[in-house]
């Protein structure tokens, strides 16, 4: 049976807390790719700051719709419990950098990489049957994990699809008002469609 030793005063349980600990060093398509997508000469650099922008919008954007993370980056995954399993929040998933708890004495201790294993395909750790949970700190940052998500460092590693998909995202916020954008680009088919497809070309 698992044995938790409270040591503070129990509260409401919540979701996992996520964050990105190392962003990534580029972005999926480029200030010139922008500029093409909405027939803006190359050597008109009167947009560069907006589209710069406003690509790290639409990246954060199809991101968030699709549920992944295209530039590696580095992820830090907090939780209350342990579970048998810990469905990570982005994918693909690449590697595990560490799995760590508080004990008792609210020190972080790290697991052993043999005591878990990686289902890439799901983003999900699973810890191993014969794992003997240890007591730990009952705190809302009691286990913690760090991984890497992401295609690749470089934008050739993110698919056409993806690529295209934040394009058409930024020509919709460069064309179209603030105020009417959420309203536009989520009644568009097209990227609706790329969202679907997207979805069912990484399902489960």
């Amino acid at each position: 049976m698992l044995s938790v030793t409270n040591l503070t005063r129990p509260e409401p349980e919540t979701g996992p807390s996520i964050r990105v600990v190392t962003p990534p060093v580029n972005d999926p398509v480029t200030i010139a790719e922008a500029k093409r997508q909405l027939n803006i000469a190359a050597s008109d650099d009167a947009h560069d700051d907006k589209l710069a922008d406003l690509i790290q919008d639409a990246t954060e954007t199809w991101e968030h719709d699709t549920h992944q993370k295209l530039i590696t980056q580095t992820i830090e995954h907090v939780q209350e419990r342990w579970e048998p399993m810990v469905r990570l929040t982005w994918r693909p998933l690449r590697s595990i950098e560490f799995v760590k708890y508080r004990d008792a004495n609210g020190t972080l201790q790290t697991v052993s990489a043999a005591d878990y294993s990686l289902d890439l395909g799901n983003s999900l750790i699973r810890f191993s049957r014969t794992y003997t949970v240890p007591n730990y700190f009952s705190e809302w940052n009691a286990w913690q994990v760090q991984y890497v998500a992401g295609y690749g460092d470089n934008s050739t590693d993110v698919s056409q699809l993806d690529r295209g998909a934040i394009l058409t995202l930024v020509a919709h916020k460069f064309e179209t008002p603030d105020m009417l954008f959420a309203t536009a680009i989520y009644s568009d088919s097209r990227y609706a469609n790329l969202v679907y497809k997207r979805m069912r070309a990484t399902y489960p």
